[in-house]
């Protein structure tokens, strides 16, 4: 499950938006002249919850359902950002 937002910026300024998203860790997945695509994945879980799983689960599962949290968590968690001119 992806989350997406929208941002609007001004015109001569998607330039700048994208190289300060870009410093927080999001890629460009597409560009053009008004519009960019950015994309971060998402963490690998919290501590806590992976000792929680391991405890309830790990022990005879071999991590098996530490690794389903950690996959769903970077992968099915990542945010979208679409920067778009606003003229």
């Amino acid at each position: 499950m992806t989350n997406v937002s929208v941002k609007r910026v001004q015109t001569g300024k998607l330039q700048n938006a994208i190289d300060d998203n870009v410093s927080m860790g999001y890629t460009i997945k597409s560009q053009s002249d008004n519009v960019a695509i950015l994309e971060k994945p998402g963490d690998w879980g919290s501590f806590g919850w992976h000792i929680v799983i391991f405890l309830l689960t790990g022990w005879w599962l071999f991590g098996f359902w530490n690794l389903g949290y950690a996959l769903y968590s970077h992968y099915g968690k990542k945010q979208e950002l679409q920067l778009k001119v606003d003229e």
